[in-house]
């Protein structure tokens, strides 16, 4: 093989490799709670939202991938660290969740 076979190769990996890491199933305890008494969103410890229904309990989820990784869609917003240390906690006498 050539090297533009090989590049296409390693990249096509690379896509294949963050698509398998990012289908990751999370338990229900690695997740903390977020809402405003109106709707719901379950936040796992590595900071993605994996569950979502928008704009009441009730209504559809948006995102539903602690229900079904594959398919199911979450948003995250993270750095990408592979040995980072994840804490998540919520501040004393408060309703916020803390994700570091």
């Amino acid at each position: 093989m050539d090297a533009s076979g090989d590049l296409i190769e390693n990249i096509v990996a690379a896509e294949h490799s963050q698509l398998d890491a990012a289908v990751v199933p999370r338990t229900i305890e690695n997740h903390g709670v977020i809402g405003d008494l109106a709707t719901i969103a379950l936040v796992a410890t590595d900071g993605a939202i994996d569950v979502l229904c928008w704009p009441d309990f009730d209504s559809p989820t948006i995102f539903a991938a602690l229900l079904d990784p594959e398919r199911g869609g979450m948003f995250q917003l993270a750095p990408e660290l592979a040995d980072a240390r994840v804490t998540q906690q919520y501040l004393p006498d408060t309703k916020v969740l803390l994700t570091r």
